[in-house]
């Protein structure tokens, strides 16, 4: 009922404009089952009724419904064999008329289709279907989209679907077009593979261009210009792969001669191809690189083009040069070689070591061994050489075949005349198959005769020198005896020369308190005196008020004058006490630099102070060190002894000057100067030394110096530096390190040393 209701509904609402009108033509459809709509017969309806209204223009109306209904066989046909499936449904859901197609993609059969909702049950996702629905009620003329549906069978088909609606009487109907999508789908899955594979061999075949070592070029013949290169023409051209492309070798002058490009595109013309053939191209920077170059035309899009290979052959080209001057070298070598074998002093041979066969004798080998040379090639000759000494040569000849030469080995060789010769056998093979053997006798037997007096010789010599290394040793024993006592007795000229500076300390200390003490005695007894004179006036009641007010001033007075002595001895006392303690020993201490040169210079005092000789002090206070003053004191009093010694000779009036002063936070500096005679420079080379002195016989040990060098740099851990000219006096400049080294240790390190 639903089919014949979709049909006269057709049948009915089919209209065609005629003469301005609208008049409605009915189509006679056939109202058996299976019967629908399609849009070929919308199309059909279309055309009749073109048709149909220039027959009514001429009143022939049965003419028209004789055509009609003479075509609805023809589109009737036409939509149970279309290719694609195709149905009529409602908006409900339920199928109105199908194809074949539908029931050939459905797998079976399409009654089912007929129940309510029966579309939308065949999609594996039938939301989709119902949105491509909604486009048309939307005003939309059609709806495409591709879908999945779910056959009889329950095989999930990929469809391209296209849905249409036609109204009437209030209902939709939706004309569905489904076409199989899987021959597409394989296809195109063919066709992505076909391009995965064409995608990977054009990488391959571009990897491949790349990586070939040899230059590939393709340039366009109608103009030469280049089209590609690969990564080795900039190291064979000089050009980049950017410069190169769309120029031609022309604009770039590659070739060393433009004519041998001429003879290469002839030959690929005739012959398609062109191998090896050798061609000067120019690099970029001018230098001419010889190739071998091949090449091939190929068409592509209608165009012919040319794929050039070159090679770079300067590489090969010098190694043959070498292989040339290699040979040459090689037969000269051989023309020397030959004159060498021949001008060589020592005898040689050349054998055959199969047969034992002589195959080549020099000059030498006839002199010593043969009076004809017309026994080469005997190998009795040979052997006559050895028939005194053969079984030996034998082992020789065995020793040779495992290690392949013999160097220097004695065997014994009879000469011309029957002499018996001793000689040095040097052997070795020529060839690798060991086949030729060549052997040099060298005639050793004065050289052994001489070697032999040599032995002797060095016996002799072996027992002289025995007996005079034991002498040796024995001066050697007695000579460090020697140095013992001498380093003995000189450090006891250092205690000596240390005993000597504490006495003259000691004496000019005796004499400075000679004074205070004196007057502190004069100003006792004069007191004395006073006291006494008090008493007599006090027993004999003469006392006087005036006389005791003068006797108290006298006293007090003296008593200030006695008090004012008493502490100059005092300090004299003191600070020699100090400076005799610090010299005395080597005690290490913390002290302030000023104060303690202070100190050694009040001590110093007695030796210059009735001289015309002065010494000044500019000494930066606040300086403290841990250090050895005593060594200090001792450097210090040695300088002036030396200047009022050495310094000063032939004057009667000097000025000596010391200074110390802060290098940073490490190290001080201590100067001493006097402006005296000076010193040569070969006296200044040798100042430092044990036992030099200007004084020699005169009072000088010669050791004065040497001590102060001694304690700057092992006892205090310093420098010294001697500056002077002669005329001009001298300057001692000491650089200290305010902490100073473990005395100990240096000991420990100058023993070693």
């Amino acid at each position: 009922m639903l089919q014949r209701n979709f049909t006269d509904a057709i049948r009915r609402y089919v209209w065609v404009g005629i003469a301005g009108d609208l008049i409605c033509l009915p189509l006679i459809l056939s109202h058996a089952p299976g019967s629908w709509l399609c849009p070929a017969l919308i199309l059909r309806a279309a055309l009749q009724g073109v048709l149909a209204r220039d027959l009514f223009r001429q009143d022939q109306f049965p003419q028209v419904v004789s055509v009609i209904n003479s075509s609805d066989e023809i589109y009737r046909s036409m939509f149970y064999s279309a290719p694609d499936a195709l149905l009529v449904h409602l908006q409900d859901g339920r199928c109105v008329d199908w194809n074949a197609r539908w029931e050939q993609l459905n797998a079976g059969s399409a009654t089912t289709l007929q129940d309510e909702a029966a579309i939308f049950n065949i999609w594996v996702d039938g939301a989709q279907y119902l949105a491509q629905m909604d486009l048309l009620q939307d005003g939309l003329p059609s709806a495409s989209c591709n879908l999945e549906m779910k056959n009889h069978a329950g095989e999930v088909i990929p469809v391209g679907v296209t849905l249409r609606q036609v109204e009437s009487k209030g209902r939709r109907y939706f004309l569905l077009t489904l076409r199989d999508r899987r021959a597409l789908i394989q296809a195109e899955t063919e066709r992505d593979k076909v391009v995965k594979e064409l995608a990977q061999r054009e990488k391959v075949l571009s990897t491949v261009f790349q990586l070939v070592p040899d230059t590939l070029t393709i340039t366009r013949m109608e103009n030469g210009q280049y089209m590609d290169v690969n990564r080795n023409w900039e190291p064979l051209s000089g050009y980049t792969r950017e410069e190169a492309i769309g120029r031609s070798s022309a604009d770039l002058n590659l070739w060393q001669d433009f004519s041998q490009r001429d003879q290469l595109i002839q030959r690929i013309n005739r012959d398609g191809e062109a191998r090896n053939m050798q061609i000067g191209f120019r690099h970029k920077d001018g230098r001419i690189a010889q190739c071998l170059v091949s090449g091939s035309r190929f068409e592509m899009d209608g165009s012919a083009y040319l794929l050039l290979s070159s090679r770079s052959i300067d590489a090969e080209l010098r190694v043959e040069g070498a292989r040339q001057e290699a040979e040459q070298l090689l037969r000269e070598s051989e023309r020397q070689y030959a004159d060498l074998f021949q001008m060589s002093p020592i005898p040689l041979v050349l054998l055959k070591v199969s047969s034992w066969q002589v195959q080549k004798l020099n000059d030498a080998w006839h002199r010593e061994f043969y009076a004809d040379t017309a026994m080469d090639g005997l190998s009795s000759a040979w052997r006559q050489q050895f028939k005194a000494d053969f079984a030996p040569m034998l082992l020789l000849l065995e020793q040779l075949s495992q290690q392949r030469n013999i160097e220097q080995t004695e065997v014994s060789v009879t000469g011309l005349g029957a002499t018996q010769r001793i000689c040095r056998l040097s052997a070795r093979f020529l060839d690798p198959e060991a086949s030729l053997l060549i052997v040099a006798l060298m005639d050793v037997t004065q050289q052994v005769k001489v070697e032999k007096e040599i032995r002797e010789l060095s016996a002799q010599l072996e027992r002289r020198v025995a007996l005079r290394t034991r002498k040796l040793e024995q001066a050697n024993q007695e000579l460090a005896k020697a140095m013992e006592n001498l380093r003995h007795t000189q450090a006891d000229l250092v205690r000596s020369e240390k005993m000597a500076a504490l006495g003259s300390l000691v004496a000019g200390v005796a004499h400075e308190l000679n004074t205070p003490l004196g007057n502190s005695v004069t100003v006792a007894s004069t007191l004395q005196d006073k006291v006494h004179e008090l008493m007599l006036q006090l027993d004999t009641g003469n006392l006087k008020r005036s006389g005791m007010k003068l006797f108290m001033d006298s006293y007090l007075e003296g008593l200030d004058l006695l008090m004012r002595n008493l502490e100059i001895a005092r300090d004299l006392i003191g600070s020699f006490k100090q400076v005799a303690a610090d010299q005395s020993s080597n005690q290490r201490r913390q002290f302030e630099l000023s104060r303690v040169l202070e100190e050694v210079v009040v001590t110093l005092t007695p030796l210059y102070k009735k001289t015309g000789f002065h010494l000044d002090c500019t000494l930066q206070p606040g300086i403290s060190m841990d250090s050895y003053p005593g060594p200090l004191g001792q450097i210090l009093t040695n300088f002036v002894t030396n200047s009022l010694l050495h310094g000063f000779e032939g004057k009667t009036t000097g000025r000596m000057t010391v200074r110390c002063n802060e290098i940073d936070a490490e190290f001080v500096e201590i100067q001493f100067s006097d402006d005296g005679v000076g010193m040569t420079e070969s006296v200044q080379r040798k100042v430092f030394d044990p036992f030099f002195t200007t004084k020699l016989g005169h009072g000088g040990s010669g050791l004065g110096m040497h001590i102060v060098y001694n304690l700057v740099t092992q006892v205090l851990g310093g420098e010294i530096e001697l500056s002077s000219q002669p005329g001009q006096g001298v300057l001692f400049t000491l650089r200290l390190p305010r902490v100073a080294p473990d005395l100990a240790m240096a000991q420990e390190n100058q023993a070693a040393g």
